[in-house]
């Protein structure tokens, strides 16, 4: 087998040949550091000596390997010298230094391999180091090798010339390199990132890899292997048919048993944090009081080891990942229930720290400290089937102070931790407390999976238990879980297109609110901006740009800047008001504003997919449909990175890919997105005003194909929802643009009866909008109905005088 990469680390050791002695490679176990040093040497025209220091307790096989083979075999025969000396040498070093002197004229490399047992062990560590000095010093034509997988000691002051180098894992480019060359049959195709990754760099776990692949009797492809490293990376790695110095599970076993009891226990109880760390987390889990005690006594010396690395630019620690799974397998966790409560209480007491962060000016910094401890967040929450006594106080509290991380960046594993501790309120008879994780279970539900449906019937079992027990629980202020119930319901059932009724909750939740003073808190805030959305909607823009405007002045003051995720949701919202008034072009800018701070304060996906979304929208109603295109196709990268979730928004995107299509001529693919949304909306996000807008857009489109019957077909969905697409909207025009596509339909079908009566209906509609514009003061509006109003009744008149044209046609026709 070939050598492969390692360059840089080649060059280095050549750079530094010349004008050092002593050369100490360190690094993980099966890194590579025998075979680089190996490698290196054969480039060189020097004759080398290699000796294996595994499991040597003393320096006495050392030395007797040296003086065997420091004389060439020349010498020995002339002076009568056996390879195995029979005289006894007092002076160990005066006999190296003697020979030395004497017989080696050659240059020489001397390599001490895998010194890690003579490292570690305290009695002969310094006499090693010393002779590795005494080779070096008596002869210049003598330069020694050490490697280690622990990182080599000598006194600061001493005047020695030693180049240390720590060997690291393979980087990417290099893995693949060496996964081709040793399974050069195997088609990697798009899984070589991702088994490298999985080998984590390590040469030994990539050569093992590429023999499975490359064994022909195995029958495993590419993509089998990475399913099996990701399942059982261990036991892949450590099967039987390999010899037992090369199964990985082995090697990392042994190195990790080498370790002495106290150390064993403390990483196995530092490994049970899956990610990073800081010294003061490592001594709250160990439960050292003092961050320098814990660094020294045992950061220290398992870095040494090479078994944990420092993260560079960072205070934090982490365990290279495969030894990790080592660690897990060979070391037990000494008092796991302890072990999971400090966990429990460093990270709760840390993600609640973080989300009040989030919910603030602080908002970019809470998000890097999330990143920092995502992992150990993520076992968080999937520990809360091990809640105690000691722990269900902290998880409760976490539930509900920390939502907007965990339902924002932790939407794979909320549902299960909710599920969870329902489960343990219930079992506890803790009925409050159970209805209050209702509440968050149903706002996962709505805004996460995007299911209102399921959502709302889980706001309502709280509401009513709320509602029910609001005057009969003396022990507990329900006021603020109420509002919480109303807000989220209002929310909901807003999303749902039913306004009117969203409002009355949201305005109950904005009185309990303004009862218990909260003003600057993030559900106040919320609330006043659902309220702002659902003015809008149902036509009463002047007072839904009031509240938008209320909103986004309390949200700047309480951040003290307006560069926040949550302003620009403000912003984006008040463009969807501009839209409400036909102001497509100042809705575009607001649009585009929120998307940019959005972005720039590193806003959610979610978030940012509404945006582009909007965007897309008003780009497209503008003529620029290409860039409408590349908007639209960016934002279903975003969710389709969680393909379950979100379904309200894949909804609306699909909406407003469908109307792209049909404003560039595609009318046929617009049809069947528009069916697409609508078989969504129908399964998990009923919202029956944008369920008639689309059943308006796929009719028009299909009349144009003279569809006439299944247009009329389509087109009763709307009018069967009439009264109540009145009462959520009144402002809307859908129901008066259904009448006119049905209009044309009925009159290509020369049925002109049904024309004048759907006329007729039409005038009607077209008079109540014209008194909800006044109400509204919607000007501009008002002019365009006058216009639609008199071209209406003018169709009419003509409609009639071609149905009573055809009435004498008839009867005048021979009996």
């Amino acid at each position: 087998m070939g050598f492969v990469g390692r360059k840089d680390e080649l060059m280095e050791l050549k750079s530094e040949f010349d004008s050092k002695d002593i050369f100490a490679i360190y690094g993980l176990r099966s890194v590579g550091k025998s075979r680089l040093v190996e490698t290196f040497i054969n480039q060189l025209s020097w004759r080398s000596i290699w000796i294996d220091m595994g499991n040597m307790k003393s320096m006495r096989p050392v030395y007797m390997t040296l003086l065997q083979r420091l004389l060439p075999d020349s010498v020995s025969a002339q002076r009568g010298i056996s390879r195995t000396p029979t005289v006894a040498v007092e002076d160990w070093w005066t006999g190296i230094q003697s020979i030395i002197n004497e017989g080696v004229s050659e240059p020489t490399v001397i390599v001490l391999d895998n010194a890690e047992d003579v490292v570690e062990t305290e009695r002969i560590a310094m006499e090693f180091l010393q002779m590795c000095v005494l080779l070096t010093s008596t002869s210049r034509s003598i330069k020694v090798f050490v490697t280690s997988t622990t990182e080599m000691s000598f006194d600061e002051n001493s005047m020695i010339s030693l180049f240390s180098f720590h060997l690291k894992a393979l980087d990417q480019e290099s893995s693949a390199q060496l996964l081709s060359a040793n399974a050069p049959t195997v088609n990697f195709g798009s899984n070589m990132a991702t088994i490298v990754e999985l080998c984590e760099g390590l040469p030994l776990a990539l050569l093992m890899t590429s023999s499975i692949l490359e064994d022909k009797e195995s029958l495993f492809a590419a993509g089998d292997m990475v399913r099996l490293l990701r399942l059982c990376r261990m036991e892949v790695l450590s099967q039987a048919l390999y010899q037992r110095k090369e199964r990985i599970g082995n090697v990392y076993g042994e190195f990790l048993r080498r370790l002495s009891v106290s150390l064993r226990n403390d990483l196995a109880t530092l490994v049970y944090i899956p990610g990073s760390f800081t010294d003061s987390q490592a001594s709250a889990m160990i439960g050292n009081t003092s961050n320098k005690e814990t660094h020294i006594t045992t950061i220290q010396p398992i870095m040494r080891r090479n078994i944990i690395h420092h993260i560079r630019g960072t205070d934090r620690y982490d365990v290279h990942g495969i030894l990790r799974d080592c660690v897990a397998l060979y070391l037990d966790v000494k008092n796991l229930p302890e072990t999971r409560k400090r966990f429990c209480k460093i990270f709760a007491r840390l993600i609640i720290a973080i989300s009040e962060k989030v919910d603030s000016s602080e908002y970019l910094e809470g998000l890097c400290l999330y990143n920092l401890e995502r992992q150990n967040f993520q076992k968080l929450l999937t520990d809360v089937m091990y809640t105690t006594e000691d722990t269900y106080g902290l998880y409760m509290e976490l539930a509900l102070r920390a939502t907007h991380v965990i339902q924002s960046f932790m939407i794979e594993y909320d549902f299960k931790f909710y599920t969870e501790l329902m489960r343990m309120c219930r079992n506890n008879k803790n009925y409050v407390d159970e209805v209050c994780i209702q509440i968050q279970y149903g706002s996962a539900l709505t805004n996460v999976q995007g299911d209102l449906m399921t959502g709302e019937t889980n706001y309502m079992k709280a509401l009513t238990f709320l509602e029910h027990n609001s005057t009969n629980d003396s022990t507990r202020d329900l006021r603020p879980i109420m509002a919480l119930a109303y807000q989220r319901i209002g929310w909901n059932i807003g999303c749902q297109g039913r306004c009117q009724e969203a409002l009355r909750y949201l305005y109950k939740a904005l009185k309990l609110e303004q009862d218990l003073n909260m003003y600057y808190e993030e559900l106040a805030m919320s609330t006043i901006q659902s309220l702002s959305c659902f003015h809008v909607t149902s036509g009463n823009v002047k007072e839904g740009i009031k509240l938008h405007q209320e909103a986004l002045k309390r949200r700047i003051e309480c951040y003290k800047t307006d560069q926040h995720p949550y302003v620009a949701s403000c912003i984006n919202n008040l463009g969807i008001a501009y839209r409400k008034l036909g102001q497509e072009e100042e809705a575009l800018h607001c649009f585009q504003r929120a998307l940019v701070e959005k972005k720039d304060t590193k806003g959610t996906g979610k978030s940012i997919a509404i945006s582009m979304k909007n965007v897309a929208w008003s780009l497209t109603e503008c003529g620029n449909h290409v860039e409408a295109w590349d908007k639209i196709e960016e934002a279903f990268s975003i969710l389709n990175k969680t393909p379950n979730l979100y379904l309200e928004i894949r909804c609306y995107c699909h909406a407003v890919e469908g109307r792209i299509l049909r404003n560039t001529g595609q009318d046929e693919e617009a049809i069947q997105i528009y069916k697409m949304s609508l078989t969504i909306a129908k399964s998990h996000a009923p919202v029956f005003l944008f369920e008639c807008m689309i059943h308006l857009e796929i009719g028009e489109l299909q009349f144009k194909r003279k569809r006439y019957d299944i247009v009329l077909k389509r087109l009763e969905h709307v009018f069967k929802v009439g009264p109540s697409l009145i009462s959520e909207d009144p402002s809307s025009d859908i129901l008066i643009d259904s009448y006119v596509v049905a209009i044309d339909c009925h009159v290509a079908l020369r049925d002109m009866y049904m024309a004048t009566l759907r006329g007729t209906y039409a005038v009607r509609e077209i008079e109540r909008l014209l008194q909800v514009c006044n109400d509204f003061e919607l000007e501009d509006k008002i002019t365009t109905l006058k216009k639609r109003e008199y071209e209406l009744k003018e169709k009419i008149r003509n409609m009639k005088m071609i149905e009573f044209k055809d009435q004498s046609k008839t009867s005048n026709l021979p009996n």
